[in-house]
């Protein structure tokens, strides 16, 4: 199971909806007891135990692995001494264990903080949705290829938008240029690319 996904409960209540968030922590703990109970009903209560203790004792062993795609793995990447030699700084894993909460917590104030007046708006709840959804990608400490899955809902909200953007106005020269960039480094990012340029493998890793 996914824990990730409570990054939307403190959203909900930072925005006002309190019995929406103790409706939703409700039915987390409806949907854990459940479902430990379909898969062991006879001992629920230690499956549920067992499972945390496997996040807390194998998560740190994988918080810096080359295939983890989350901003800490990145942090770790770039500004640590990890043997790859593509980190620019050289931070204590505990620095880094420090920085990217810190720059996540940031990025949750810039969703939280940027609305504007009271109420409901449905647009505006989407758009939130999605940037919490990218948010919860990142900080998550452990993101690899499959995460990415729940990128489906801001790719479609992002596409929706830039389609009605060019339908009400042209879109300009720099909005096009970043948009190219954007891609072309996408690309870059690629293994197809790397490996079309004959780099199989980076300091004895395959994972490129």
């Amino acid at each position: 199971m996914k824990v990730t996904p409570v990054i939307l409960l403190p959203y909900l209540w930072c925005t006002g909806r309190h019995r929406t968030a103790m409706m939703a922590l409700g039915w987390l703990g409806v949907l854990l007891a459940g479902g430990a109970y379909g898969v062991s009903p006879s001992h629920p209560r230690q499956l549920i135990l067992a499972w945390a203790s496997r996040l807390t004792t194998s998560t740190p062993e994988l918080l810096f692995r080359i295939s983890s795609q989350s901003l800490l793995a990145m942090f770790g990447r770039f500004l640590t001494s990890d043997g790859y030699g593509l980190n620019l700084l050289s931070l204590s894993k505990a620095a880094i264990l420090t920085l990217a909460p810190v720059v996540e917590g940031l990025l949750f104030l810039v969703v939280i903080l940027q609305r504007r007046g009271n109420g409901y708006n449905l647009t505006r709840v989407i758009a939130e949705t999605s940037m919490l959804v990218v948010l919860m990608v990142l900080a998550s400490p452990l993101a690899w290829m499959a995460t990415y899955t729940a990128l489906l809902l801001p790719v479609f909200l992002a596409v929706g938008q830039t389609y009605e953007m060019l339908r009400l106005r042209r879109c300009d020269v720099c909005s096009s240029a970043l948009a190219a960039l954007a891609g072309f480094l996408a690309f870059l990012l690629k293994n197809t690319f790397w490996r079309a340029i004959g780099i199989f493998y980076w300091k004895s890793e395959s994972y490129v």
